[in-house]
């Protein structure tokens, strides 16, 4: 083990663990890595008191209020309440089995030490290095197709267990399919890999009277975003997306609206500032490009948007896109969490039902005169 010297760059340069200091593990006896209560970043930013010392910023991406921001003087971190009342220093700084590590004690109720474990740099990947995964079934081209994307943390092999009951969907061999999955954490809302999203997509449409893409979450963005694209490029007539607690913007001013409120149990992910780099800031809310107005006569597009109509997060994302062409609400009062809510919905089917739904339908006169 060997101590270094932490710096403002090191600090700011990477996605950070936070946990318990001690060498416990999970109560899962399946498990055998240290606790982590969550992954958080450091951004800079000046404190309300400007006779705080140091560097110092806020906190990103974790929850409690704790922890909001932080200070740096001397090699010292200190992790600060809203009102600058420090609760952890973190006052060791080392490599150890090849992780930056920052360990110190929590100041309040006795609470031991606490660490900090590097886990990742903030890079950005050019879309030609995109990590994507892709599975699919492309048999008929007469048949409707379905395109999923996996939400985030979900896992991506053909034999693992999967979170989401409706990817159990494709099992039926009469289903062609697309399935995406950004095997990243945190994942990229695909804006990464959106050259190679958008090439499967157009290899597998040639023919299809129909093409139906579905996902919750980052999968749900994903999902409006590339039926968006498809409508206007005008190539298959029926073009419709499914999405449970979609978070449809990404931009700036939508992630400052959720940092500076209470919503701690609420809050959704954070793109990472690295993709906005990669991606120049173009094309990442949804509103915009639902605005556009389609030319394209014989390309029918309507996106189903399920959510919890009790959550403050999932209504803002959804009062966005509320009155746009070819947008239709379901929303379901819940009061749970993100995750929670996409969970519950799940149970119900509502994804499962909704897609049998679309595959089923019968062919509008549009999507007739489109095909002959």
């Amino acid at each position: 083990m060997s101590v270094i010297s932490l710096t403002p760059e090191t600090l700011l340069d990477h996605v950070w663990e936070y946990g318990p200091a001690e060498d416990k593990t999970s109560n899962d006896p399946a498990v055998s890595d240290p606790v982590v209560w969550g992954k958080l970043r450091f951004a800079p930013e000046g404190l309300p008191d400007a006779n705080v010392p140091g560097v110092h910023g806020r906190i990103f991406g974790f929850g409690h209020p704790n922890e909001r921001r932080w200070s740096l003087v001397d090699g010292t971190l200190s992790l600060l309440r809203d009102d600058l009342k420090p609760t952890s220093r973190f006052d060791r700084c080392a490599m150890i089995e090849g992780r930056l590590t920052l360990k110190g004690p929590h100041l309040l109720d006795n609470g031991g030490l606490h660490r900090l474990r590097a886990v990742e740099a903030l890079t950005a990947w050019p879309d030609a290095d995109a990590r994507l995964v892709i599975e699919r079934r492309l048999e008929d081209p007469s048949r409707p197709l379905v395109v999923i994307f996996n939400s985030m943390g979900n896992p991506v092999g053909e034999n693992n267990a999967v979170r989401w009951e409706y990817f159990r969907f494709t099992a039926d061999p009469a289903i062609d399919f697309l399935r995406f999955a950004e095997p990243l954490d945190p994942a990229s809302w695909y804006l990464r890999a959106h050259a190679q999203v958008r090439q499967a997509l157009l290899d597998a449409s040639a023919g299809r009277p129909r093409i139906i893409l579905a996902g919750n979450s980052s999968g749900g963005y994903a999902a409006i975003r590339f039926a968006q694209w498809l409508a206007g490029l005008g190539l298959v007539p029926d073009v419709r997306s499914i999405s449970v607690n979609p978070q449809t913007a990404h931009s700036l001013p939508h992630r400052l609206h959720f940092w500076a409120r209470e919503w701690d149990h609420f809050l959704p992910a954070t793109i990472r500032d690295d993709v906005l780099r990669l991606t120049g800031r173009n094309d990442i809310d949804l509103a915009p490009l639902l605005a556009v107005r389609r030319r394209r006569r014989f390309t029918s597009v309507q996106h189903r948007v399920f959510y919890d109509c009790d959550n403050p997060v999932e209504n803002y994302y959804i009062g966005l896109i509320a009155g746009q062409p070819g947008v239709r609400l379901h929303g379901m009062p819940l009061g749970m969490s993100h995750v929670r809510g996409v969970t519950e919905l799940e149970r119900r089917g509502v994804m499962k039902t909704a897609l049998r739904e679309a595959v089923d339908a019968t062919c509008s006169w549009r999507t007739r005169f489109a095909l002959f």
